[in-house]
């Protein structure tokens, strides 16, 4: 009997904590505060820091914006957003809600955007064109790729 009841408390504490971080509604304004990366130059890649300015809204997809084609396309089932500050367009479509700690993870095919409501820290990580470098397969070169980096910030709530 113990045991089916601590099954019973570790159940609807779960529900209930996952219920809790979804904010249903919710939106958060994102700031970046440092990027890294790496830059082709003088014939060879290196590493390298950027000045960030980019800024991103997350918040719930409008039905509107769930039936567009494009995000329909690159992200079904999404039911969050980022988006960059001043935009319309959706940036990452979030495929999954909140996790039971608070986690949101969205994803494209090259880039990755993770956020916490708990601490309001973001990540954001882009691996650009650097491995889409194939001689005699791709017209992407070294000098063509796009730059690669990483970027982190803090986010509040709006």
């Amino acid at each position: 009997m113990r045991l089916l009841q601590s099954a019973l408390v570790a159940t609807l504490t779960a529900a209930l904590s996952t219920m809790a971080n979804a904010e249903t509604g919710a939106e958060w304004l994102c700031k970046a505060k440092h990027a890294a990366g790496f830059v082709y130059k003088a014939g060879q890649w290196s590493s390298t820091t950027f000045q960030e300015t980019n800024e991103y809204i997350i918040r719930p997809l409008t039905e509107e914006e769930r039936e567009d084609t494009f995000t329909k396309i690159i992200w079904p089932d999404s039911n969050y957003g980022i988006f960059r500050q001043g935009s319309t367009s959706v940036y990452f479509g979030c495929t999954e809600s909140f996790s039971g700690v608070g986690y949101l993870y969205c994803g494209g095919h090259t880039s990755y955007f993770g956020f916490s409501n708990r601490n309001l820290r973001f990540v954001h990580s882009q691996q650009g064109q650097y491995v889409a470098v194939v001689p005699g397969l791709t017209d992407i070169t070294n000098e063509s790729a796009n730059t690669s980096y990483i970027e982190i910030g803090t986010c509040q709530k709006i």
